[in-house]
């Protein structure tokens, strides 16, 4: 048990004090904070406008930080950028949709309300984020039974 201990010590001491591929990570979770008030306002302002056009300069204007400091909350937080994040926020926003969509709705139709404007762009990530296209989701969606 000892020596367990003493081997976790040393692997931990040689990944957190040498560049590696988890280094970013690793020292992230060692500088573990409550998230700041800025960023929560940035997230809340992202969630209520996820159809809309946002850019950097509108998130930080609401989140009442310079863009540098958003950039650096939301990677400390969620190891990513704020338009990143945004853009994994809606996807999973159109793939609820797809689920949920009714009989008249298309993936177009859908993908453009949750803000996605070049649906080419739209097809080939959603399929590497999903492992199917959006239209396979979309019919899926349509056969499951109500519940």
């Amino acid at each position: 048990m000892a020596t367990n201990l003493f081997e976790d010590c040393i692997i931990s001491r040689l990944l957190l004090s040498h560049p590696n591929t988890y280094t970013h990570g690793l020292s992230r979770l060692e500088r573990a904070t409550v998230a700041p008030a800025s960023l929560k306002r940035a997230v809340d302002y992202m969630r209520a406008r996820l159809g809309e056009p946002l850019g950097i300069a509108d998130i930080a204007c609401a989140s009442g930080v310079a863009g540098r400091t958003l950039f650096t909350h939301f990677r400390d937080a969620y190891g990513t950028s704020p338009m990143q994040f945004l853009r994994a926020r809606r996807f999973d926003r159109v793939r609820e949709a797809l689920f949920r969509a009714e009989p008249t709705d298309s993936v177009a139709q859908l993908a453009r309300r949750w803000g996605f404007t070049h649906l080419g762009r739209f097809a080939v990530e959603y399929r590497q984020r999903y492992g199917e296209t959006s239209s396979q989701t979309l019919k899926n969606g349509r056969s499951r039974p109500c519940p």
